[in-house]
């Protein structure tokens, strides 16, 4: 598992690059971006849900904005917060990679997972990371 853990994301990085120039964090960004509301994100949800530090996604969207990709604003109802947009542009670029990245998971993942119950994979996946929230949080009251 810890094989998995560190060169599937390479792989997928790779790939991204090499067909349609985009890296494995750029590509995060940009689908949790067009996942959002209004395909908008404030800078600490986007980085939460990219599991990039604060200081690391304000670097990236700096860059990706610079592209045309992502537009930063101040957040609605608060003037210290910052909010993250995606663009036609970034959308645009998004829709160009998704094949580049369905062929990458499906080479380094899902052709590795063939003789495996998918929906069971499916659901053991989705709860990823749970572990962690509840631990950060503690045990529960007795």
């Amino acid at each position: 598992m810890a094989r998995a853990v560190l060169v599937v994301p390479k792989a997928l990085d790779a790939d991204l690059i090499a067909g349609c120039g985009l890296n494995l964090a750029e590509y995060i960004v940009l689908v949790n971006l067009s996942e959002a509301p209004h395909r908008t994100l404030r800078m600490y949800e986007l980085a939460a849900e990219s599991t990039l530090t604060s200081g690391g996604v304000t670097r990236l969207v700096a860059r990706m904005e610079r592209q045309g990709l992502v537009t930063r604003g101040q957040a609605e109802h608060d003037g210290r917060g910052m909010t993250a947009t995606l663009t036609a542009a970034g959308l645009q670029r998004l829709q160009q990679a998704y094949p580049a990245a369905l062929a990458s998971v499906r080479t380094n993942v899902m052709d590795h997972l063939a003789d495996l119950d998918l929906e069971s994979f499916a659901a053991a996946v989705a709860d990823f990371g749970q572990n962690r929230h509840q631990a950060a949080e503690g045990p529960p009251p007795a």
